[in-house]
């Protein structure tokens, strides 16, 4: 089997090129000043219009991360950290002070690949590239359980279980074994060189995308192409073929 998924292929649209995409990520610490209240903290990304075009659903303005972090997602520009913490001047918020040390923490973005003391990892993708990025690094640290449990398309993981007689998941590691290298180089270079001249991101369906090369590049590789969907809040990995 050389491509991941057994979807049929969705038809493709018009293609969308874009000339940068901002990937880093504002966050600030605040607190609600009201008595009562538990802190928080609200943290930024910018996600380009066009995924909300390319979808038939409501994509979350939103979303709380375990630790409470409240994540916005905005298509204009990320505020600044002054026009973030404008509210605390007056009087409305307050920075929280995790640690109990006195001082404001620092904050820091919602990590997308987060370790824990367990070994365990958690991993997070809000844009296709974020998809990119968390399975190279699992197929690095060969945890491609983790990824197909997390960042895999609901549908993707049927089809698995199907094929499987419901081993699903360790015939997506099998598969993974099997293609490291080779998707290893298809993801390395689609991240080195996203949305650039040569690696093209254009819809494929009501909520999903697809990365590939142009023919120039593409018969580099043995995968050309990597597909992915909005589902549950999170990007997720569909197939590559």
């Amino acid at each position: 089997m050389r491509s991941l998924g057994a979807h049929p292929r969705f038809a493709p649209t018009r293609k969308l090129r874009v000339a940068a995409v901002a990937r880093g990520a504002l966050a600030v610490s605040l607190g609600l000043g009201a008595v009562g209240c538990q802190p928080y903290r609200i943290e930024y990304h910018q996600r380009p219009e066009f995924y909300q075009d390319a979808s038939t659903e409501k994509l979350p303005d939103e979303w709380i991360a375990p630790d409470g972090t409240l994540v916005k997602f905005t298509t204009g520009p990320l505020p600044s950290e002054q026009e973030a913490l404008a509210a605390r001047a007056k009087g409305r918020t307050r920075e929280v002070d995790r640690d109990g040390d006195g001082e404001p923490d620092e904050a820091e973005p919602t990590p997308l690949w987060e370790p824990h003391d367990d070994g365990t990892v958690t991993m997070r993708a809000f844009l296709p590239e974020h998809v990119i990025g968390a399975f190279m690094t699992s197929l690095r640290e060969e945890r491609y359980g983790e990824f197909y449990d997390q960042l895999v398309a609901s549908a993707t993981r049927k089809a698995f279980d199907a094929s499987a007689n419901g081993e699903g998941r360790k015939a997506f590691i099998i598969w993974c074994a099997k293609h490291r290298r080779d998707v290893m180089a298809t993801l390395n270079r689609m991240g080195f060189g996203y949305l650039s001249p040569d690696v093209l991101l254009r819809k494929t369906g009501s909520n999903s995308f697809a990365i590939g090369f142009t023919p120039r590049v593409a018969q580099q590789f043995k995968f050309t192409e990597v597909d992915v969907e909005y589902e549950d809040g999170m990007c997720r990995l569909v197939r590559i073929k």
